[in-house]
This record gives C-alpha cells, sequence and structure tokens, in this order.
C-alpha cells in the first residue's frame, strides 16, 4: 500500500499570485507537502512529473479554465482528487464542477478549518482510488497470461455461461472446455469460480456478447 506520507501532496492551481501564496503558508503550517501553478496547462505539462495528490483548483483563470483542466484530467485518465476554489456567490458553478468530477468545493478567503476538511477528505478518497487501481493492475496482469481461447471461456463465465453453452457457442466439446477453464483457473491462481470472475472484472473483463451466447446456445445439441 502507498505510504500516507505520499499521498498527502497538494496542487495549487491558480492564476492569482497571492491567493497561491497564502495557500502555500497555511499549508506549509500544517506540514503538507504542496506545489503551486499559475495556469492549468502550466500544471497538465507537469503532470508525468508529480506524484499522486489533491488538486486545488480555481476555476475561473484565462485561457484554460478550470473545467478545461478537469477535462484533460479526465481524457489522460487521472483520478486525482479535485477540490475547486470559487468566489462567493458562485454555488452554481461549484455545483457543475461537481457532477464534472470534483469531491468538493471552497469558496474564497479561505476558511483553515474548511481547507484542512476537505483535504483529509480528499487523501482518504485519493489512497482508496491508488488502492484500487493497484488492484486493477495487478488483475489485469493475472488475466493478460491467459490464452486466447481461456479468456473466451473466462467472458462465457462472466456472462453465466454453463460449460455446455460454453461448448456449444465455441464449438467444441465439454471435455474441451472443461479442460480450457481449468487451465485458466490455475493460470489465475484462484480457488473457486467466484475467485476467477472477481479478479476477471477487477481487470476490465467483458462477458461475452450476450447475442452471440444466446445463438450459440440454440445452435447446441440438446
Amino acid at each position: 500500500m502507498t505510504r500516507q506520507t505520499d499521498q498527502r501532496n497538494v496542487y495549487v492551481v491558480d492564476d492569482n499570485r497571492d491567493v497561491r501564496r497564502s495557500l502555500s503558508y497555511m499549508l506549509s503550517a500544517s506540514d503538507t507537502p504542496s506545489r503551486p501553478f499559475g495556469s492549468g496547462q502550466d500544471f497538465l505539462d507537469s503532470l508525468d512529473d508529480l506524484q499522486p495528490g489533491c488538486i486545488l483548483l480555481d476555476l475561473r483563470m484565462p485561457v484554460m479554465d478550470g473545467f478545461a483542466v478537469m477535462d484533460a484530467l479526465a481524457r489522460r485518465g487521472v483520478d486525482w482528487p479535485v477540490i475547486v476554489m470559487t468566489g462567493h456567490g458562485e454555488i452554481s458553478i461549484a455545483v457543475r464542477a461537481m457532477k464534472q468530477g470534483a469531491i468538493d468545493f471552497i469558496q474564497k478567503p479561505f476558511a483553515e478549518e474548511a481547507l484542512s476538511g476537505c483535504l483529509e477528505t480528499g487523501f482518504k478518497l485519493l489512497a482508496e482510488r491508488l488502492e484500487a487501481g493497484q488492484r486493477r493492475r495487478v488483475a489485469r496482469e493475472r488475466v493478460d497470461q491467459l490464452t486466447a481461447r481461456e479468456t473466451e471461456v473466462l467472458e462465457g463465465l462472466l456472462a453465466g455461461e454453463s460449460n455446455k453453452q460454453l461448448a456449444g457457442r465455441l464449438g467444441i466439446s465439454l471435455r474441451t472446455v472443461e479442460m480450457h477453464r481449468g487451465n485458466m483457473m490455475d493460470r489465475l491462481a484462484v480457488a473457486n469460480l467466484a475467485e476467477a470472475l472477481t479478479l476477471a472484472m477487477e481487470a476490465g473483463l467483458k462477458p461475452a456478447d450476450p447475442v452471440a451466447t444466446s445463438e450459440g446456445a440454440a445452435r447446441q445439441p440438446a
């Protein structure tokens, strides 16, 4: 599991230098590592060199506003928690940002207690997302070890097919299905079907096409 100190990075993205300085002071007082960025593009350009962390994001910035930054993060598959910073009376804008994926919002000028509460929620969520991401990567690596036929068998099992239905759809004997199913279980290093299906779902494997499944079932001999 990622250590807590690795998760407690904060990235401040705001075009206002005074805001960046104020937040840097508040965060340093609580021993929270932070790094300021004067524009959304500067932040995005630095992403590859940054450790996972929480993002304090101003919504109203020239050239690239906070919504554009969140769009870019989503396209890159970066799911670090975003806390948006808004001015007084911008609740509707904050709600729009949360619908777009922000986890919370904080109004300027900041109350230290409010900022601390938002960040603690963000750090907890970040740890959960990192752990889930690690599980997905490990599951994907294990599923990638399967042969093409073993993967087809697993996809059919995800769709709820029986061994007999798998045999009919794939055009192979029941004994061959059982052989591939056993090899699949061994290669995944799982003890039962429930573990295999859980691993497959964590890896993002899709169930077999239900249309193909039903057609295969219809073709199989009685």
